[in-house]
């Protein structure tokens, strides 16, 4: 899944609204996040980004990654309730490497804060993966970089043929 950054700046009043509701203990949880109906996993994904984007960014003043890797923990994790996206699946990288381990927020900080593309932020998961010897995940990662570079290779052939074909 490819970020739209530009957009994690632009604050979504209602998420955060019902982000400060499950805070305070009113809700339970995250009706953003929790809705079946037309929701899509994509948006469940962004929505548990953007709020962790914003408590490091405009609720601790992050400015960089640097900053944010400062105020990274288990009080902040747990006083702000970010391990219930690790939990409940909503952490990606890539298209389907699922996140649960919370220790893993500085990697989400790090892609956040370096506006990092597909691949660069698999590599960096699987890094870590590779130190942590979790070599099952870190093979995932590698497989699916492996996958997108075949696709995009594939498609670039395809678009070369075609502008041979249009060019006959």
């Amino acid at each position: 899944m490819e970020l739209d950054y530009e957009k994690f700046d632009l604050l979504d009043k209602n998420l955060i609204y019902e982000y400060i509701i499950y805070l305070s203990g009113i809700s339970k949880r995250i009706e953003n996040l929790n809705r079946d109906d037309e929701e899509t996993v994509l948006l469940k994904r962004l929505r548990a980004l953007k709020i962790i984007w914003f408590v490091f960014r405009y609720v601790f003043g992050c400015k960089t990654y640097e900053q944010a890797e400062k105020v990274i923990s288990k009080k902040t994790i747990e006083t702000f309730k970010l391990s219930t996206f690790f939990n409940q699946g909503y952490i990606f990288i890539g298209s389907n490497i699922i996140v649960r381990d919370v220790e893993d927020i500085d990697v989400i900080l790090k892609i956040l804060y370096e506006r990092l593309n597909y691949v660069e932020g698999l590599r960096l998961f699987e890094i870590k993966q590779r130190g942590k010897n979790r070599t099952t995940t870190a093979n995932k990662c590698t497989k699916e970089i492996a996958f997108f570079r075949r696709t995009v290779d594939y498609w670039r052939e395809n678009e070369k043929n075609e502008k041979k074909d249009d060019d006959k």
